[in-house]
Parts: C-alpha cells; sequence; structure tokens
C-alpha cells in the first residue's frame, strides 16, 4: 500500500510561503477561510517555523517526485521522497576533493574526509556514516531509520561544519591501501596527466598537519560548494526546513545576500559568490587551484613497474572529454562496447578467442571539465605461452577495428543495455540514488542529466560512437602502463621503441581515420537482436517506485523448485537466485575450485547456444549473471532490467539444466578462475582472511580457497564436470529466490516450474562438523609497504538464536567486524591495515576490545544504540536486491523460513544485555582468536616507478 505524500504542487506551495520573507510565518494560516465561532476555547496556534536568513530559498525546480532547491548561501538541497523501504539517506556532497589536492600536501582531501567522519556522532544515533573523496568531490553519507533520520542528519550537519581535529583521528586517516589494480590505474593516472593534479595520484599521501586540515576546510568546506541530496522515507517540507536550520550558520558572516524567492516563484537575482576567506601565510601551501584544462598528449606515454604479483596487468588510458562535452553519452557507450559484460569486444576477442587474458574491464572516468577511457587487462599466463606482449599486440589490433567500423545493430543494443543496467544499480539504494542526483548537480549544474539519463544513452547513434573512436583512440593519445611480477622477464622498451612495436602489430594504428572511410561492421558476424519486453512509462514509474514491497511469498511447486517471491517495485529490475546446496562444503583438498569451474563452464553455452550467443544476447537484456560459491550453497545470481526477465531467465533455466561443456569453453573457464585465484592471491585482505579461515577451521573445507586451488582447476576436464554437475545440479531440487519489479508468481510458472523438474533427487548434504578452535596464527610475508590483518573467532552455526545478538555486538565495535555463516559454524572477523611497524599494537587493541566485550558486555545505552546501528546496516543492505534474495536463500538452507529474514529489526529489538554477556563470552574467548597475517616488508617510499616516460 503506498503512503499519502505531499503533491508536488502542494510542497512548492508551502515552500514559497514559508520562504517569502524572513519574518516567522505561522505553518497555517487560516486566511480566507469563514470565521465560525468556536463552542470552545480554540487550541493554541502551532509554533512559528523560523528559517534562517541565510538558508532562505531563492529558487526551486520540480521534477516528478524530487525537488530541488537553491538557498540564499549557495548550497542546493535535493529532496525526493520515497516510501518503498523504511530509511532514508542523506549525501553531504562538497565540490572539492583529489584535484584540489596542492603537490605539498598530497592526500590532504581523503585525509580530511576520514577525521570527519571519525569525528561524526551519527554512530551515537543509530545512524551509519560514510565519506569518500573523489577526484572531484568529496561525499558524506548518513543513513538511518526515520525515526532517527533528524538526529542523523544534525550530526552529519555538525561533522562537516565544525571538523575536530583530534590526534588520534589523525593517525587513524593516515592509511591507504591499494590492491595491486588500483595501484596500477594509479601510476596511468600519474602517467595520463601532467598538469592536472590527477598526475599526484600515484603518490603517496602526505601527513598534513591539524592547522594545514582547519585551513582547507575553510577555504573549500563553503556553502556555494555543498550540495544535500535526501532520498528516503521522509516529509520533503519538514526536511527541507531542518536542513535550512541546521546550515544557516554555515560561514554566514562572510555571505553576501540575495534577495528571496518571491511569490511567483522567481528570484530578485542569483546567488551571490562568497569572498575568499582570508588565508593566513602558514597555510599558502594549501591554496592551489586546480587548472581548467589539461595539455594535448602528441605521442605515447609508456611506462612500467614490478611488484610482489602473480599476474600482469596492463593499463591503458586515451584522454576523451568530461561531462560538460555533448559528447559524454556516446563515450559511456563506447566504454561499454569495448570492455563491459560478457559480451564485451574485448572479452570475446582476448578471452574467448585468444585466450591472452584472464579478464579485461573499460571504464570512463568521467570529470566535469575532462575524462579518460580507461582499459585494464589481466595477462593470462599458463603452459599454453600467453604472453604480455600477445595481450598488447590483440588489444592494439581489436582497438585498431573498433576505431574503423561502424558498430553493428546488435552491438549498440548490447552496449546501451549494459549502461542503463549500471546506471539503474547505482540507484538501488536510497544513498546511490542521492549520490547520483548530487554528482549531476555538482558534473552539470543540474539533476536533469540523471533523472533523463536513459533517454540520453538511448540517442546515441552507431556514427557518433564511431567518430569519437577515430578521434580519441589514436596511437598519439595512448598511455599505457605494464604492472609485471617481479620474477617476469625484463622489459627493455621506452615510449618511442614501444609506439613503433605498435605500428608494427598494427600497420596504420599511427594514422587518422576519417568518418566517411569507417566501414560497416561484419554483418555474417553478428548475433540477432534479442527482442525487448515491454517497459513502463516515466509517469507510471513514478507512481511504482513509492509503492511499498510486498511480503515474500511461497511459490513452490510439485517436483519442481521450491519458489519465493518478494515484489518490489522501486527499480525497474528484478533478481534472480538458482541456488544449489552444496558450495566448499562438498569439497576437499582434491575437489576444491570444482563447482565453481563447473558454473562458469555451464555459462559458457549449451547443444543449441555458443558462449558467444549466451554472453551476447544475456548483455542485450541488460542482464548480469554472478556465480555464486558460499559456504554451504553454490548457484547463479541473475539481476536483469525487469521488462526482459522472463527471457532472460530462460536462457539462465537452459544453461543451468543443459550445460555443452565443450573442451574449448572448459578451457575458457579455467582461465578465467585461475585469474580469480591469482586476484584473490595478491589482494591483502582476501589472502589475511584465507590464512584467518586456514587457523580457525584446520582440515575443513570452509579453510579452502574461495575461488579454489588452482592445481586443481587446470586438470579438470569435460567428463568430471559432467559427473559434479549430475550430483550438484541433477542431483536436487533447487531453491529460486525472486525480488524486485515482478507480478507473483509470474516468472515461476512461465520459466521455472517446469524447468526444473525432479524425479529422483539425494537427500540432503550435511555439513562435515568443524573441530573446537584453538588459538592459531598464519603468517604470510610479501614486499609491499601495508601490511593486512584479519582476527577471528568461532561463532554460532547459521540459523541459530544467537546470531541476532551477534548482529548487535558486531555493531557495538568501532572497527569494522565482519561474519560468514555456515551450516557448520561461523567465522566472526575484524580487518585492518596497517603499517608494519604498528601491527602489534594493532592487533592488541582489536583482541583487547574482543575481551573488554566479553568480560562486561554492553551497557544498556551501548545495547541501544548498537541495535539502531544493527537495524540501519541491515536495512541499508537488503535495499539491494540480491543481497535480500541471498539473504533468503540462506535461511531456506539453515532450515528456516524466507519470511524470518523481514523480521530482522525484531529480533535485534529483543537482544538484552544479558544475551550480549552470554554470547560475547562464549565465543569471543582469546584462547579462539585465530589470525591471518599478510606482512609487509617494505617502505613506501620504496614504491617509486621503476620506469616511465
Amino acid at each position: 500500500m503506498q503512503k499519502s505524500k505531499l503533491s508536488a504542487t502542494f510542497i512548492i506551495l508551502i515552500t514559497l510561503i514559508i520562504t517569502a520573507s524572513p519574518v516567522d510565518v505561522l505553518s497555517q494560516s487560516g486566511r480566507g477561510r469563514p470565521r465560525v465561532p468556536p463552542r470552545e476555547a480554540p487550541a493554541p496556534p502551532p509554533a512559528p517555523i523560523k528559517v534562517p536568513e541565510a538558508t532562505m530559498v531563492v529558487k526551486q525546480e520540480q521534477s516528478g517526485n524530487t525537488s530541488r532547491f537553491m538557498l540564499r548561501n549557495g548550497m542546493t538541497v535535493i529532496i525526493s521522497e520515497q516510501h518503498a523501504a523504511p530509511i532514508a539517506a542523506a549525501v553531504a556532497h562538497f565540490k572539492v576533493g583529489r584535484a584540489d589536492e596542492p603537490a605539498g600536501v598530497n592526500g590532504i582531501a581523503r585525509m580530511l574526509g576520514r577525521v570527519i567522519v571519525d569525528n561524526a556522532r551519527a554512530r551515537k544515533v543509530g545512524a551509519i556514516i560514510e565519506g569518500s573523496a573523489s577526484f572531484e568531490g568529496t561525499t558524506y553519507q548518513v543513513v538511518a531509520p526515520p525515526e532517527k533520520f533528524k538526529e542523523a542528519l544534525a550530526a552529519q550537519a555538525n561533522a562537516v561544519q565544525n571538523p575536530s581535529f583530534e590526534a588520534g583521528a589523525l593517525n587513524r586517516a593516515s592509511i591507504l591501501e591499494n590492491d595491486p589494480s588500483t595501484f596500477a590505474m594509479s601510476r596511468l593516472l600519474s602517467m595520463a596527466f601532467t598538469s592536472h593534479p590527477l598526475s599526484r595520484a600515484s603518490q603517496p599521501a602526505v601527513a598534513a598537519t591539524r592547522e594545514q586540515l582547519s585551513e582547507f576546510h575553510n577555504i573549500h568546506y563553503r556553502p556555494e560548494n555543498l550540495v544535500v541530496a535526501v532520498i528516503g522515507d521522509v516529509s520533503p517540507f519538514e526536511t527541507l526546513v531542518e536542513i535550512q536550520r541546521l546550515y544557516g550558520g554555515f560561514r554566514a558572516a562572510q555571505t553576501k545576500q540575495p534577495a528571496a524567492v518571491s511569490s511567483q516563484g522567481k528570484a530578485a537575482q542569483k546567488p551571490a559568490a562568497p569572498p575568499a576567506p582570508e588565508i593566513t601565510p602558514a597555510a599558502q601551501t594549501i591554496t592551489a587551484t586546480r587548472p581548467a584544462r589539461e595539455p594535448e598528449q602528441t605521442a605515447l606515454r609508456y611506462g612500467a613497474d614490478r611488484g610482489d604479483v602473480s599476474q600482469s596487468i596492463v593499463t591503458v588510458g586515451y584522454h576523451v572529454p568530461g561531462l560538460t562535452s555533448k559528447d559524454w553519452p556516446a563515450i559511456e557507450v563506447l566504454a561499454a562496447m569495448i570492455g563491459q559484460g560478457r559480451g564485451s569486444q574485448l572479452r570475446r576477442s582476448l578471452l574467448d578467442g585468444q585466450a591472452v587474458v584472464t579478464r579485461a574491464e573499460s571504464n570512463y572516468l568521467a570529470l566535469r571539465e575532462l575524462g579518460l577511457l580507461t582499459v585494464q587487462m589481466w595477462v593470462a599466463a599458463d603452459s599454453q605461452g600467453a604472453t604480455i606482449d600477445k595481450a598488447e599486440s590483440a588489444f592494439f589490433r581489436e582497438i585498431e577495428r573498433v576505431r574503423r567500423e561502424v558498430p553493428a545493430d546488435t552491438e549498440m543494443a548490447r552496449a546501451k543495455s549494459i549502461v542503463e543496467k549500471r546506471f539503474v544499480d547505482r540507484n538501488e539504494t536510497y544513498a546511490g540514488r542521492a549520490r547520483e542526483l548530487a554528482h549531476a548537480e555538482v558534473a552539470t549544474g543540474g539533476i536533469s542529466t540523471a533523472l533523463g539519463y536513459r533517454d540520453l544513452i538511448r540517442a546515441v547513434r552507431a556514427e557518433d560512437v564511431q567518430r569519437i573512436a577515430g578521434q580519441y583512440l589514436t596511437l598519439a593519445n595512448t598511455s599505457l602502463h605494464e604492472y609485471e611480477p617481479a620474477r617476469a622477464a625484463p622489459r627493455t622498451f621506452d615510449a618511442a621503441s614501444f609506439s613503433k612495436t605498435v605500428q608494427v602489430w598494427v600497420a596504420g594504428a599511427a594514422q587518422p581515420v576519417d568518418p566517411k572511410d569507417a566501414r560497416p561492421a561484419d554483418r555474417l558476424s553478428q548475433i540477432a537482436l534479442a527482442p525487448q519486453g515491454k517497459e513502463q512509462s516515466r509517469e507510471e514509474r513514478f507512481m511504482s517506485e513509492s509503492v511499498q514491497p510486498l511480503a515474500v511469498r511461497d511459490f513452490s511447486t510439485l517436483n519442481g523448485p521450491r519458489a519465493f517471491v518478494r515484489e518490489d517495485h522501486s527499480q525497474p529490475k528484478v533478481a534472480i537466485a538458482i541456488l544449489f546446496q552444496g558450495g566448499r562444503a562438498i569439497e576437499d583438498e582434491a575437489t576444491s575450485g570444482t563447482t565453481e569451474l563447473m558454473l562458469h563452464s555451464m555459462l559458457r553455452g549449451t547443444p543449441r547456444r555458443s558462449a558467444s550467443q549466451v554472453a551476447h544476447e544475456l548483455d542485450q537484456l541488460g542482464a548480469d549473471v554472478r556465480v555464486i560459491i558460499e559456504p554451504d550453497f553454490s548457484g547463479y545470481m541473475l539481476d536483469v532490467l525487469s521488462h526482459n526477465a522472463d527471457r532472460a531467465v530462460r536462457i539462465l533455466r537452459d544453461v543451468t539444466e543443459e550445460p555443452a561443456f565443450r573442451d574449448e569453453d572448459i578451457k575458457r573457464a579455467q582461465a578465467e578462475q585461475i585469474g580469480l585465484i591469482r586476484e584473490a592471491r595478491d589482494d591483502g585482505l582476501l589472502r589475511s582472511k584465507e590464512l584467518m579461515l586456514q587457523s580457525l577451521f584446520p582440515s575443513h573445507p570452509y579453510s579452502l580457497p574461495a575461488h579454489g586451488r588452482e592445481e586443481v582447476v587446470t586438470k579438470l576436464d569435460s567428463e568430471k564436470l559432467h559427473a559434479w554437475h549430475d550430483r550438484v545440479i541433477k542431483g536436487q531440487v533447487p531453491v529460486a529466490i525472486i525480488v524486485g519489479d515482478t507480478y507473483g508468481s509470474a516468472l515461476v510458472s512461465g520459466s521455472l516450474a517446469e524447468g526444473f523438474r525432479r524425479r529422483d533427487v539425494e537427500g540432503a548434504i550435511k555439513a562435515k562438523p568443524t573441530q573446537p578452535a584453538k588459538a592459531g596464527e598464519r603468517v604470510e610475508s610479501r614486499q609491499r609497504a601495508l601490511t593486512t590483518v584479519v582476527i577471528g573467532v568461532p561463532g554460532p552455526k547459521a540459523g541459530g538464536a544467537e546470531l541476532a545478538a551477534l548482529d548487535v555486538i558486531r555493531s557495538a565495535f568501532n572497527f569494522a567486524v565482519d561474519a560468514e555463516a555456515g551450516g557448520a559454524g561461523t567465522a566472526i572477523y575484524a580487518h585492518l591495515v596497517t603499517a608494519p611497524e604498528d601491527e602489534a599494537r594493532a592487533r592488541a587493541g582489536v583482541i583487547q576490545e574482543f575481551e573488554r566485550v566479553a568480560r562486561a558486555g554492553l551497557t544498556a545505552d551501548e545495547v541501544e544504540q548498537a541495535q539502531s546501528l544493527a537495524v540501519a546496516s541491515v536495512l541499508a543492505s537488503l535495499q539491494v536486491h540480491q543481497a535480500r534474495a541471498l539473504a533468503y536463500g540462506r535461511a531456506e538452507f539453515d532450515q528456516q523460513k524466507a519470511a524470518e529474514v523481514d523480521l530482522f529489526a525484531d529480533r535485534l529489538s529483543k537482544v538484552t544485555a544479558d544475551d550480549i554477556k552470554r554470547v560475547a563470552s562464549s565465543y569471543f574467548k582469546p584462547s579462539a582468536v585465530a589470525v591471518g597475517v599478510v606482512r609487509g616488508a617494505r617502505s613506501a617510499a620504496e614504491q617509486a616507478p621503476a620506469k616511465q616516460d
């Protein structure tokens, strides 16, 4: 049932009344109504609403459920009332980021962001606050239930306006961790840009002083640089007034005052820019401003690094226009065409075709005035002899084809669907929607870009994409960085010799492309256009996005899947999980990784569909398919635009029930999975967690690597995978979970009921019991600047009543504590990143906190705060359809009911201080602490580029 809400007209009318004059105005005047003598004494009038002069509204716009307000002090406020979930999110986005960091204090924007988050009092009111610094902005995001939202807004507003630069916060803000792919990307940015602050992307952060942080805050954290976007279960009128009140004194003394909005809704004059604050001599180093333009690149740039990594990463960048250019939608489509989705051109050519990479991805780094189209490739290195040269030559040949061909209709449809689906994904949660609106406001000067995003993408023509590719994907505009293992053969290139080598690989690579000479794509290789379902109109979408979801319902079928459906029309997408009992729990040392390889190989086609056909059709439908490997179950997660859900489900059903397991497809799947194994090995936190699990669950399947063992995966063949499929897939009835924009049993009856019929099924697969845990530690030394540590203790089995108390306990810590629950036991763990010399102190601090809670429990106030935080955290995570679908599936495999997932708030509210003490004392024992460490062995100063020109 839809909640009643203010109409757009009423919002405008009320806001204009309250902001038309600086004097106090009553919320209801009664003017124009006949006076009727009361029979009794009249009730006292409501208290007057006071709006500060500085935050009076001077301009307002309305689009559907979204309102945009310009305030007198220069702030922009965006509010969208939504009621599909009992939660609200507020984003305070400042137009200052890493691009504003002067060379003398590199990292100051990120450091300030961490300090402000640490200072925020949002946790004390039961709200989640997070901060992040991008290149052109810094975002502070707070999420809370409606009853806590007013207090959360106040905590957020106080933190960003009045930060406290305490020594402890400064120390916590100084550590930054990069995984290998992020390190490689930062090196590329440093090469591709010479004048822009992005040229310092790979430089380590410099510790800023308290005075420098304060001065940086005073200069950049100003009303005219601030956008506040609020989305969720709120009253627009009350929220606007609260924001006006909270920010009424924000730099008010330094702000010139324009006229307030008139009764007709027009401002007498535009908001005036406040004068720049006075800069003290000690703070001169932080006043640099970002340049408007980057000089044109005229020759290829090349750089190379060596490191403690398991596979080579090649990162390529091309300068392209930013978001102020009319070409940005075409660049988005070009990036999707090149390297996004299972059917992207690089994946089809370099992985599925030539097997020279294990993964290839492209992205459009879009800033306001400039941009960079990036490609990152993980190079295959196996017995077949794939090398970095083979991968790079194949890449440049594919780019040359993109430059010279007009994309086919099917390729354009595929790329546009991918772009649209990713936009919907970014808007799935209220916090994500708020970030999108705030970013659009800052980057393009209004929210119309975000609200009309789909139409802008769909208007892109194939000729536009080819023109952009021909103009910007040139050899002279190329920057390329190689990040190779230390043991790899030495490279002898510089920029000039590498450029000549590319011209040997690809004749004509250095020549310009005239759009008139572009040729049409090879029609013989095209795959047919996938039929599209009927979409809702924009008006229908506005009407349905606030409709409250229905409770999850059981639509299980006789001899078919156990099926559960939750209707949620807040976004035009639906998540479908097809899950089977048995994940890592059914594997051992000799079979580790078999289930995942089987699932990857199944996605590569049926006897009637090739791998390319499956991938291309799913992409055209706006469908992502993710392989799920949990401790006790496995399967697929399909996330698809809702108007194409039925067709996508049929494809997933076919590959699940009738996989081809062709030898060539298995080889490609093996390469892909081996790449994932090596990536996990190189990721400090993932590897530390793996080491912790080995210590916590010795000789148990839960301790096996997340993606299996490389030596096992390489030896699997079609016969072994067929046998595994008969056991794991054909031997049991799946659990099907559907969450999102669907209606009743439509997808169950239309695609699933008859597709998974089973006559003979095996009994339930029982998890092997774990052994009593003992304290232990596993350490791996790597040549890195930082140390990553994961500290874990064993917890109750999944499905137990103690898990509610455990969720509250986890929320009570002021550091991240996660849990991985399984039928044989739960791992409760904290993860941290530290300098090698600080490892012992950081570990001791976490363990002491574990011991404190185990010994003393939590006070009544701490329990209440932790309960509120736990509720907000679960509410936020369950807004993601895929997360909710997995939660339902996990409940079913744990012998619970899916509907119990939605009762989490009630369960958490019933947790008492005695429950906390009992559970904490049972599991947070020093004698059972398991530690996994990836220990760094060199300083940050030793990470300087090895070669670059």
